[in-house]
């Protein structure tokens, strides 16, 4: 008898220490599935989240400018003549702008029109009232080509050393731009024009073949 009670008790001791296990321990899933919960909404919340796009003017902004959706309206804020290109190598018109008062950059009445292309600012080709002198006076970088681009015209490179930054991105709903480093000025009866773009983007055989093409409407 005294040994059948002692092994009841043992018996009785071990299962208060040690609990049946009923399949798994629980207390070890906390975690995992904490994690997991927290990871789902991380990825709902970038989801939810709409893409914020940045857009670049492709213009000089300055007081006075008023930006334009067609070349025509242009006459109604300067007398100066718009011939547009005829070869424009697949670049697409972006924006046209008018510069009624002057500032760092344009003399008042410029017209400027900035074309794009795969994304990015092609060429910007400005129609300014100055003389061919008055603007090589004033550009900036160094000349360093004179091509013929008429039998009456000639136009002049200039080049500007740059960093080559760019901003913007690069998409055709969002186009960017980079530094301009190369230019092209010529004459046009009473104005200038001056062609602008980055090389990386635009080729000088290209801002010849551009330039001819004004010339030969305009001349």
């Amino acid at each position: 008898m005294l040994a059948r009670k002692l092994v009841k008790k043992f018996r009785s001791k071990n299962q208060t220490d040690h609990p049946a296990k009923t399949g798994f321990d629980r207390s070890g899933l906390v975690l995992p599935v904490a994690g997991i919960i927290l990871l789902a909404a991380g990825i709902m919340q970038l989801l939810g989240t709409p893409e914020r796009h940045v857009t670049i003017p492709m213009l000089a902004q300055a007081d006075g400018l008023f930006e334009l959706d067609e070349p025509s309206l242009a006459s109604q804020y300067t007398n100066i003549p718009l011939t547009l290109p005829t070869q424009i190598f697949g670049a697409e018109l972006s924006v046209i702008g008018v510069y009624t008062t002057s500032n760092e950059h344009l003399p008042t009445q410029t017209i400027a029109l900035v074309y794009i292309r795969d994304g990015w600012r092609y060429v910007e080709i400005d129609y300014k009232p100055l003389s061919i002198e008055e603007q090589l006076a004033i550009a900036s970088g160094r000349q360093d080509t004179t091509v013929t681009l008429s039998e009456e015209v000639e136009g002049i490179f200039f080049s500007r050393n740059t960093l080559g930054q760019c901003v913007g991105e690069g998409t055709d709903a969002y186009p960017g731009k980079c530094e301009i480093d190369r230019q092209l000025f010529f004459p046009l009866n009473e104005i200038v024009i001056a062609l602008s773009g980055t090389s990386t983007q635009i080729t000088d055989g290209e801002m010849i073949e551009i330039a001819r093409s004004i010339l030969e409407q305009g001349e």
